[in-house]
């Protein structure tokens, strides 16, 4: 679990990338459509305890 732990918070930061490009090019419809795909996978990080964001 530990190495999990590690990986897992890392493996969201390029979904965090995504949402910040369409944001700053002023894709709101993109960056909503990325919140909605990546909400899942980032919830389960949270709520197993393998990332705090």
């Amino acid at each position: 679990m530990d190495r999990l732990g590690r990986v897992a918070p890392r493996a969201l930061e390029p979904t965090d990338a995504l949402c910040l490009d369409s944001l700053r090019r002023g894709d709101f419809v993109a960056f909503a459509r990325q919140c909605d795909r990546w909400a899942e996978p980032r919830e389960f990080c949270v709520c197993a305890r393998l990332a705090d964001v």
